[in-house]
């Protein structure tokens, strides 16, 4: 964490847990008070998202959403389950129970933001199209005229 602060970190992850009343459940307002009085907050992360989520050699879920969780956790005085998920299932488990509050990458979209409240960013993510160095691709007119293979993602790089 570079220019931010431990409270800042955690503030994000603070404001999230704020907004337990995530999905298409009525919002109740002791929902926190429930997850307080259980001593237990369940969480859902995508653990097949490195950086962000995966599992560990020992089979323990690291990266930097579960570092959030387990800070959350620690600072509210909580047992912290995970949930694992995946991106179709991570409103999906908060909207059937399964879980209190997701910390997973999550982008904000209108039609997201109609069933999810969302916290401030606590992490930003950029994606770009990567090649070899001699590959002529300027931009995506080129790439899009490129041929054959067409451009594909592929998981377990090094960066």
């Amino acid at each position: 964490m570079s220019n931010v602060t431990r409270k800042q970190f955690l503030g994000g992850g603070a404001a999230l847990a704020a907004l337990v009343a995530l999905g298409g459940r009525p919002a109740r307002a002791d929902q926190l008070d429930d997850i307080m009085r259980a001593k237990k907050i369940r969480v859902a992360t995508d653990l097949a998202i490195p950086p962000s989520g995966m599992m560990s050699p020992q089979m323990e879920p690291i990266g930097s959403d579960v570092e959030v969780a387990k800070l959350l956790a620690q600072d509210w005085g909580l047992e912290l389950e995970f949930v694992q998920t995946t991106g179709a299932t991570r409103i999906p488990n908060v909207q059937t129970n399964k879980a209190d509050i997701i910390i997973s990458t999550l982008s904000v979209t209108p039609e997201r933001a109609k069933v999810v409240a969302f916290s401030k960013p606590y992490a930003a993510l950029q994606s770009v199209v990567g090649g070899a160095r001699d590959l002529p691709v300027k931009g995506w007119p080129t790439c899009a005229a490129a041929p054959s293979p067409s451009p594909a993602a592929r998981r377990r790089t090094r960066s």
